[in-house]
């Protein structure tokens, strides 16, 4: 099997340094916690901050992938979005969830069993890491130290993490 790099590691590499986005760099991604690791793809687009839409092709070669065209990031109210969603019982905690691409249609895109104890898991972690997420009750916010962005979870991520 092949190996293949991006031009911008390899003109850096040809001229002998070292590629500014390289690992080396300290420029990896921080790990996810588990509470937001284990959710399916629904339950991580429900406490999204940032729904992107874009067109994902498979390149030619190395099994990359590539965005093709514009990528529109339309912005969701996730407060909203949970407290809207029915609350089963204790024992339950699951919801069947059937995604329409629009409410007037009959059929539906996708199916999707939603664990309710998953998806407020993983918005308090959120809510944890993220000082913007933390003023989603209304609250002040108020930050004792730094933080380094590899310490953060950032919404951004999760969505993004959805197009792969």
């Amino acid at each position: 099997m092949q190996e293949w790099i991006c031009h911008t590691c390899d003109s850096h590499l040809i001229k002998g340094g070292m590629p500014s986005i390289a690992v080396a760099n300290s420029l990896e991604l921080a790990p996810i916690p588990p509470e937001l690791e284990e959710l399916n793809v629904l339950e991580r687009q429900l406490i999204a901050k940032i729904l992107p839409f874009a067109k994902i092709v498979a390149l030619p070669k190395g099994r990359q992938r590539a965005v093709h065209g514009a990528v529109v990031c339309v912005p969701s109210e996730v407060e909203t979005t949970v407290n809207s969603l029915l609350r089963p019982s204790a024992e339950a905690q699951l919801l069947q969830v059937k995604l329409k691409r629009k409410i007037k249609y009959k059929g539906y895109q996708h199916f999707y069993t939603v664990n309710m104890k998953n998806v407020l898991a993983g918005l308090r972690k959120l809510k944890e890491a993220h000082v913007p997420t933390q003023r989603m009750n209304g609250g002040p916010v108020t930050r004792t130290k730094k933080r380094r962005t590899s310490d953060l979870v950032w919404p951004w991520t999760l969505a993004c993490s959805l197009l792969t």
